[in-house]
């Protein structure tokens, strides 16, 4: 059966590769409501095409007046249905763009645009895999999980923490407003943000940068409550880069990339990280990821309250028959039969 299967998927390639260069040169922005298209024209727009390519593939579709609509893959009641959510419109595409947003243009095998991961990418990877379990014929004989990877905060400001690194020297700006040199430098992420130096093996440059970090943050007005070092946010966090710091948000700011002042700037949809909620913060923070599962090898009704993310995996690999003996993780063995 996986044979059959995988080679259902691997004959779809093309396909859902078309579909998705197809769904994301629709720039589904939100817009001023319109009838039949609350969220403006462009997301209606977005939201037709993905039901005909639904309707196409053998779906059966419902619309719900433009807010929201699902496409269903076999029979049963509500009560028995598992839900795959997905949202087609996306953010405004803001600045700096090196291929054209809404393009969908390919190059070294990776596609570029607005929604190629969040979220259109995703869609479409769920839509054809029910298309594959479909083909197969195998609905009934197949362990489905539902996972997300991380929840959001909201957020009120965003701070350019390397416009607060260069006004304490360890960033230098030119007198042309670009970076000449640097000592260390912020790579946001979101809610949180990595701090690479220059020259990580200088203990000189590191006690400096660590200090000045771990002030900014004592005094509390900088946008961050805790300074990891990556010693540190490896052993409670299982992040690893080649960062030396990492600075947690205060729960209410967020982080961009800019050396140039103003230090605090206010919420915007310029990018997903700087809008009215985002991630990239303490996993422990926030709303928590869910795991959503049914099929032969899963006990109904069974609530797990909360396990680590890195038990997913060894719990595919239990099912599969297949050992992990380096994970970090283990089988959530109460959802198994």
């Amino acid at each position: 059966m996986d044979a059959k299967l995988n080679a259902i998927i691997e004959s779809m390639h093309d396909e859902m590769i078309d579909t998705l260069q197809k769904w994301i040169r629709v720039p589904s922005v939100k817009g001023e409501a319109a009838p039949g298209a609350p969220f403006g024209k462009e997301v209606r727009s977005m939201l037709d095409m993905a039901l005909a390519d639904c309707e196409q593939m053998g779906f059966k579709t419902q619309n719900f007046d433009g807010y929201i609509a699902h496409a269903d893959l076999g029979e049963g009641s509500d009560e028995d249905a598992l839900a795959i959510l997905a949202h087609l419109d996306v953010v405004p595409e803001g600045d700096g763009w090196k291929y054209p947003p809404y393009g969908a243009v390919i190059e070294n095998g990776r596609m570029y645009g607005r929604g190629t991961s969040d979220d259109k990418g995703p869609a479409v990877a769920a839509l054809y895999a029910m298309k594959a379990v479909k083909d197969a014929g195998i609905e009934n004989d197949t362990d489905i999980f539902i996972v997300s990877d991380h929840g959001q905060i909201n957020i009120t400001r965003v701070i350019a923490i390397n416009a607060l690194l260069a006004e304490r020297g360890l960033i230098t700006v030119g007198a042309d407003g670009e970076v000449a040199d640097y000592v260390a430098m912020a790579k946001s992420t979101g809610l949180s943000a990595q701090i690479y130096l220059k020259h990580p093996e200088n203990k000189a440059d590191y006690d400096k940068t660590y200090a000045i970090l771990k002030e900014m943050c004592d005094d509390g007005l900088y946008g961050f409550s805790r300074v990891y070092t990556a010693e540190e946010v490896m052993a409670e966090e299982g992040l690893s880069g080649k960062f030396s710091f990492v600075i947690e948000t205060d729960d209410y700011s967020s982080f961009n990339n800019d050396w140039r002042r103003p230090f605090v700037r206010p919420a915007t949809n310029s990018d997903y990280k700087f809008g009215r909620a985002t991630h990239g913060h303490n996993p422990d923070k926030g709303p928590q990821p869910t795991l959503l599962a049914f099929g032969p090898d899963i006990k109904p009704g069974v609530h797990v309250a909360r396990r680590p993310i890195v038990d997913e995996a060894p719990t595919y690999a239990k099912i599969l028959g297949v050992e992990l003996p380096d994970a970090d993780g283990k089988a959530i063995d109460e959802i198994l039969i």
